[in-house]
């Protein structure tokens, strides 16, 4: 996943901004799942979150076409907000005559104004999103390509991915050694899904992480030196990408387009990627053959054997959606966002219940009422996740909250903000015991 820092040039319009008495510090953290990814990754930069109280009066809302909006939706927020208060700022950045345009936090500005209020907890952007870069971790693109370039390595019949490669049956990658000793090393492991695993709960044997390690730098030069500086060399416009040792950078703007048409982007690459393959494999292996292994899905399902090992050696052992006690036999790891729904074993997600409670749960969502009404009993199992397994933790949670060492509030606001979403989306079920 990708995750957005403030790039250099724009310096001088972060200085002037600060003059003006109103920036948002910037702070590192991944963009989130919806069609504003960008605008709302905007406000994720390097350094902590300064937040101020806003007048309701001066947030515009041109940007409000971005995002879905629907009553029913404000009205659960309006909810929230009357019972718990404001527990996520919104995210705006300094647009003419003092007007302050909201970037991320339409569904909170609108329920406020329902309820009245005047203010509302905000944090300013730099730069306007047109004028925004955003900054990729090379290590985040380079684990992605291990994901792709691994099942067509492992694959039983050989995958060229580069002319001359079928005769010689050999991979020439610049990279090839190392991945190739990486699979080697896990063959007897569980392979690409157990690496997947190890990787995430950082329990990678340490040869294995050696190898994994060197694999990613090989990787970041690959990238650097191939498509980071050719990539829109004969465009009008220039070269698509800067970089550095440790990120590639795009314009906002062309981040947003790739955000809202991601789905048939890929689609294509990957159509377009198996096409190659099967013709520099000389007609050998079928088109179809290369899109399954393309489109291999290495997150293992409902992996919650690590939760369920941190939650059952607690000594007083409650479901967390009736606050009844629980035996080990009795023991079940619920998704609060079903995988079925977010294909998500991140701890935040994971929380012991009752297996009968789980069962009559399945695959529906809490209910908004219920889910606030359960907040201290979800927090407190994040703050033993967070003590027990603090670097997993911490990284899963910047994920889903958006920013670096997100308060629990923080991100017990962006799960509830996730399940809404989800709901209103996919039209689940809600659910309460």
């Amino acid at each position: 996943m990708p995750t957005v820092t403030r790039h250099a040039s724009s310096r001088k319009r972060w200085e002037r901004g600060k003059r003006g008495g109103f920036l948002g510090q910037p702070v590192t953290g991944q963009p989130t799942r919806s069609a504003v990814v960008l605008l709302q990754s905007l406000a994720v930069q390097l350094g902590e979150i300064t937040e101020r109280m806003v007048p309701v009066e001066v947030l515009g809302e041109q940007l409000s076409a971005l995002r879905l909006c629907e009553a029913s939706a404000v009205a659960r927020v309006q909810s929230s907000l009357s019972s718990v208060g404001q527990l996520f700022s919104i995210a705006v950045f300094p647009a003419e005559q003092g007007q302050l345009e909201v970037v991320d936090g339409f569904k909170r500005l609108r329920a406020a104004r329902a309820l009245g209020w005047s203010e509302l907890r905000a944090h300013a952007l730099a730069v306007d999103p047109a004028g925004a870069k955003v900054a990729l971790p090379l290590d985040a693109i380079a684990s992605r390509w291990v994901r792709y370039y691994w099942p067509l390595f492992a694959s039983k019949e050989f995958l060229p991915q580069m002319n001359g490669e079928a005769d010689a049956k050999q991979h020439r990658l610049g990279f090839a050694r190392e991945l190739q000793a990486l699979l080697d090393a896990c063959a007897r492991g569980g392979g690409l899904p157990r690496y997947v695993v190890q990787e995430r709960n950082g329990t990678l044997p340490a040869e294995t992480d050696r190898l994994r390690r060197h694999l990613l730098t090989r990787l970041r030069s690959v990238i650097r030196q191939g498509p980071a500086t050719y990539a829109g060399g004969s465009l009008e416009r220039g070269r698509l990408f800067e970089h550095d040792e440790h990120e590639l950078r795009l314009s906002g703007d062309l981040w947003r387009e790739l955000v809202l048409m991601g789905h048939w982007i890929q689609d294509a690459i990957v159509l377009r990627w198996a096409e190659l393959t099967s013709r520099l494999a000389q007609g050998e292996v079928t088109v179809g053959r290369v899109v399954t292994q393309l489109v291999l899905d290495a997150e293992p399902l409902r992996d919650t054997d690590d939760a369920r090992e941190l939650y059952a050696a607690l000594p007083d052992l409650r479901c967390v959606w009736t606050g009844e006690p629980l035996t080990r036999k009795a023991l079940a790891v619920d998704h609060v966002l079903p995988f079925s729904l977010w294909r998500s074993n991140d701890l935040w997600n994971l929380l012991p219940a009752h297996a009968a409670v789980n069962a009559s749960k399945s695959d529906r969502l809490p209910g908004h009422r219920f889910l606030l009404d359960r907040r201290r009993a979800v927090v407190g199992y994040w703050e033993l996740a967070r003590e027990l397994r603090p670097e997993r933790f911490e990284r899963e949670a910047e994920g889903l909250a958006g920013v670096a060492r997100p308060s629990l509030d923080a991100l017990f606001g962006a799960m509830v903000e996730a399940v809404e979403v989800t709901a209103l989306q996919r039209g689940a079920e809600r659910w309460a015991p």
